[in-house]
């Protein structure tokens, strides 16, 4: 049977705060825009991505994923909500803060690109608003541009040592996740389509295996759906 027992204090390794909700962890507010001016701006920046998208080589794909990387860039001092982009529909990649910006990069799946172009479109039509706000006000207004990502928008290292000069022989890291062997032939696949080569190792972590891959930013470019896996 249990008993009732003391409770461990451990002094020094704790500290009594106050409790704080998440859902309050950042900025609710976000200022209401020019609504016409501002949609429509965002719609065409979209709009220019996706024919971007739909006039590049249609190659096979080294993966299953077809979609493409879309940096959003918030207005300053504005948090972009994350539940807005991290959902069914868009995948965060990346959330990056500075100067007093956010930028995230987001997933979009080729067959849900047009969901981004409904939520600008129902913040444009007044038949749609809520009480106090435009349709999908807390994302459209948070957001002051929209932008293709590109393969230096994943570098996780120092700014300074991106090649200047995109053509030049690199060896970069590619983290997959998935079995061993399918991340191996995604690898392999890869490296013949843009005539790099692959390292004669590999790392485990969990679920994710890491390769060695030598070739240019400006070949790896021929690859979208792989940009957010390179290091």
């Amino acid at each position: 049977m249990t008993t009732n027992k003391r409770h461990i204090l451990l002094n020094g390794y704790v500290s009594p705060e106050n409790y704080r909700s998440r859902s309050n962890g950042r900025s609710p507010q976000v200022p209401t825009r020019d609504r016409a001016v501002h949609g429509i701006s965002l719609l065409n920046q979209y709009s220019r991505i996706l024919n971007h998208y739909d006039e590049r080589p249609r190659l096979p794909p080294v993966t299953d994923e077809k979609g493409i990387y879309v940096r959003l860039i918030s207005f300053e001092q504005c948090d972009l909500p994350i539940d807005k982009i991290d959902n069914t529909y868009f995948k965060l990649c990346s959330l990056v803060k500075s100067n007093n910006r956010e930028t995230a990069i987001i997933y979009i799946n080729e067959n849900d690109r047009t969901k981004f172009t409904k939520k600008i479109n129902d913040y444009l039509n007044p038949s749609k608003d809520g009480i106090e706000f435009p349709r999908n006000h807390l994302l459209i207004d948070s957001i002051q541009n929209i932008e293709l990502a590109d393969i230096t928008s994943f570098w996780t290292d120092k700014k300074d040592l991106i090649p200047d000069d995109h053509g030049v022989e690199k060896w970069f890291e590619l983290w997959l996740k998935g079995n061993k062997e399918d991340v191996l032939n995604i690898a392999r696949r890869l490296c013949e389509r843009i005539n790099g080569r692959l390292g004669n190792t590999s790392i485990n972590f969990f679920d994710t295996t890491v390769v060695l891959i030598r070739t240019s930013l400006s070949r790896l470019k021929v690859c979208p759906e792989l940009i957010s896996n390179l290091k």
